[in-house]
């Protein structure tokens, strides 16, 4: 989950929204890791999400139903907004939790 958090939040450094809506190539790209990131919280054990109670699980299981369902359309300004504001907070959740369980 966190290589692919900071994979995709790399994608975006430095970028717009519209750039993102004007690069199909840009967009696969983060829609993959994107997709990579959510099927990877789906193989978390249900006592690894306990450890983590200020993970918004639910917001990324919906994000996993709606990368499912591509063919009715990803909503890039929602792919944009969690990409450049809310990946950073996982991934330093994520990184402090990894940093304390060593």
């Amino acid at each position: 989950m966190l290589d692919a958090a900071n994979e995709a939040i790399a994608f975006v450094s430095g970028l717009s929204l519209l750039d993102l809506k004007q690069s199909q190539r840009l967009t696969d790209a983060l829609v993959k890791e994107l997709g990579i990131l959510v099927e990877a919280e789906g193989r978390i054990s249900e006592e690894g999400r306990k450890s983590l109670p200020q993970v918004p699980w639910a917001l990324i299981v919906e994000m996993r139903n709606r990368l499912a369902n591509v063919h009715s359309g990803v909503n890039l300004s929602v792919v944009w907004n969690t990409t450049r504001w809310k990946l950073p907070e996982l991934a330093l959740m994520i990184e402090d939790t990894l940093r304390e369980s060593q």
